[in-house]
């Protein structure tokens, strides 16, 4: 199992930016069962036919879309996916390339005596870490 990384910083500096002119980002094929359907989902499916081990997909524009912006890079790190965009700053001519790399994202657990009770709490610490990454205004 890879780490899953916590896009917050990245999606902040997206958010805070005047304008975003670029979004990448690659796809394998880990056919997550909640990818982005508009694009992400496509382009795995994509890549496994063409028998790919990568594919980069690559948005350019005067100003992106930021909310189809931030959930293609939710669910880029859903996955492990790389992405970086780039954004212009409010009073800056030049383009900022960031990518989104962040920092593992972690659960706290409490470990109970005996394997079974750990592999439970392991399970729905993962459970409450993937949940708060894909649906952030949910909660668990």
């Amino acid at each position: 199992m890879d780490e899953l990384r916590d896009p917050e910083g990245f999606i902040e500096q997206i958010r805070d930016a005047d304008r975003v002119t670029r979004f990448q980002f690659a796809a394998e094929f880990e056919n997550a069962h909640d990818v982005y359907n508009l694009i992400h989902r496509p382009a795995e499916e994509y890549n496994e036919k063409i028998g790919g081990t990568k594919t980069t997909v690559e948005s350019r524009g005067p100003s992106l879309d930021k909310d189809i912006v931030e959930e293609m890079a939710r669910s880029a790190a859903s996955v492990g996916d790389p992405a970086s965009a780039t954004i212009k700053e409010k009073g800056k001519s030049k383009g900022k390339t960031i990518y989104l790399r962040g920092t593992p994202l972690l659960e706290k657990i409490l470990l109970p005596a005996g394997i079974d009770g750990m592999k439970e709490q392991m399970l729905a610490a993962l459970r409450s870490a993937y949940n708060r990454l894909r649906r952030p205004d949910q909660g668990d």
